[in-house]
């Protein structure tokens, strides 16, 4: 196949056909019906009704429709505005209108959100004792350790340690078990 036939197989790959570009616009259709509903954006981008479950579900794994529904995404978004501070002055908004019309738990609400964006409340509980830290000498360090080495040894081993790895010789033949198991 010669580089223009391949180019132009990319080019096809690449692009969406009407439907499927009509599909992705309505899938992304801020305060429409369609939005973000796959069956319904299918149904009125030109897919039947029977199928539409079907070939939404296979136009959201495809990689061009991805592509473009990003796309639209990102254009909706930056059209809309919506960034932190305008988020922010809209619940300091909200908060003063509910407290006007003397709504105190929307008022709350709106309080409530601020000071979580702002992390000013947190789940976590820090305990502070009067307590000093308690260091351990190196020598109670180390006691502790030979005890903890004999003890590992004793329970789960046949032989302390030392004495296994001195009878261990790679000439040692390993036989496996025999008769029933």
């Amino acid at each position: 196949m010669s580089d223009l036939a391949n180019k132009n197989e990319i080019k096809e790959k690449l692009t969406l056909t009407p439907k499927e570009d009509t599909f992705a616009v309505l899938y992304t259709a801020i305060g429409e019906e369609t939005f973000c509903h796959g069956t319904l954006s299918a149904e009125r981008a030109g897919y039947s009704k029977a199928s539409a479950r079907t070939a939404a579900w296979k136009l959201l794994r495809m990689p061009k429709i991805k592509e473009r529904i990003a796309e639209i995404h990102t254009e909706n978004m930056s059209q809309s505005r919506i960034n932190t501070a305008s988020q922010l002055a809209k619940l300091e908004h909200l908060r003063r209108k509910a407290e006007e019309k003397g709504d105190l738990s929307t008022a709350v609400r709106c309080v409530e959100l601020t000071g979580k964006y702002l992390q000013m409340f947190s789940d976590k509980h820090i305990i502070i004792t009067e307590e000093p830290q308690h260091e351990m000498s190196p020598e109670k360090e180390n006691d502790l350790r030979n005890i903890a080495d004999e003890y590992y040894s004793r329970k789960y081993l046949a032989q302390p340690v030392s004495q296994t790895n001195e009878n261990f010789s790679q000439e040692t033949p390993i036989t496996p078990p025999t008769g029933p198991h």
